[in-house]
């Protein structure tokens, strides 16, 4: 990668093993589509598209939304929460009219709880759902990346996590910093 590129990188302060990923291709762009960690495809995202709670966030907020929509099949039937973070946080980053971001919040710290509701099986739909709408407002997009990689079950990590990341490169198949 070339010197100025990895600079504006290692200046967002990815984790060390992110930055010696990176060190292996020639561009971000190259390293961008042979990325197989969404996390870190997120947590770029979340660096790289504007201030919490600003509009720019939209497209973060949905292709996250995307990603933690994958969980649900891991929530219990009746354990709507999940769905309702996410639905609340893909209307925010649709703009409908009454999706704000005080909704947004609200529908997550419902999500988050349900995780101590409900069995760790299906945790992973509360977490992940939890983290695809406090992408909207907090200014921790890294933590909201971590939640969703990390709300999978280990056996089944990598197969959705790369599912992820066709999530993330159909919605921005172009990195720049």
């Amino acid at each position: 990668m070339n010197l100025k590129e990895f600079q504006k990188l290692k200046n967002l302060r990815p984790c060390s093993e992110a930055l010696e990923y990176a060190k292996k291709f020639d561009t971000l762009q190259q390293a961008w589509d042979d990325c197989e960690r969404s996390d870190w495809m997120l947590w770029l995202l979340g660096k790289i598209c504007g201030q919490p709670r600003s509009q720019s966030r939209h497209e973060l907020v949905w292709i996250a939304c995307q990603c933690a929509r994958l969980s649900l099949r891991y929530a219990p039937k009746n354990e709507l929460r999940p769905l309702q973070a996410i639905e609340a946080a893909e209307g925010w980053s649709a703009k409908i009219p009454g999706f704000t971001l005080k909704k947004v919040k609200k529908a997550a710290d419902a999500a988050y709880a349900a995780a101590y509701d409900i069995t760790d099986a299906a945790d992973a739909a509360a977490y992940a759902a939890y983290a695809a709408a406090y992408a909207a407002y907090a200014d921790a997009a890294d933590a909201a990346a971590a939640y969703v990689a990390t709300a999978y079950a280990d056996a089944a990590k990598k197969r959705l996590l790369k599912k992820c990341t066709n999530i993330i490169r159909m919605y921005h198949p172009v990195i720049k910093l």
